[in-house]
């Protein structure tokens, strides 16, 4: 590879990493808003409800992760993979939880 293009890959990389942390206060902002959604309607049933609410939902977003099949992180090509944590029938919970929170990542919507 030329030092140009070096050299272009490095700013490239640069701008993305100055674009995630430039979105960052806004990104904390919709996840907290996110969380308190979620705990206000699951308290709303139990507190125990809430307690299984934060469990099975980290572990449903820890189990994945989101790749793009190419350095122009074409939004065509994502990919998850998941994490066997062995319980049956995980794949539907996380495919369900995926829709729920955002639709467009499942390839059903």
């Amino acid at each position: 590879m030329s030092s140009w293009l070096l050299f272009l890959n490095l700013i490239i990389n640069y701008l993305q990493i100055d674009a995630f942390l430039l979105d960052f206060p806004d990104a904390y902002n919709r996840a907290n808003a996110l969380d308190t959604k979620i705990m206000v309607e699951a308290s709303a049933v139990s507190p125990e409800y809430l307690d299984l609410v934060s469990l099975g939902l980290r572990q449903t977003m820890g189990s994945m992760e989101f790749t793009t099949g190419n350095a122009k992180n074409n939004a065509l090509d994502i990919k998850i993979f998941m994490k066997e944590v062995g319980i049956s029938g995980y794949v539907f919970i996380v495919f369900c939880s995926n829709y729920i929170f955002n639709s467009t990542v499942s390839p059903a919507a």
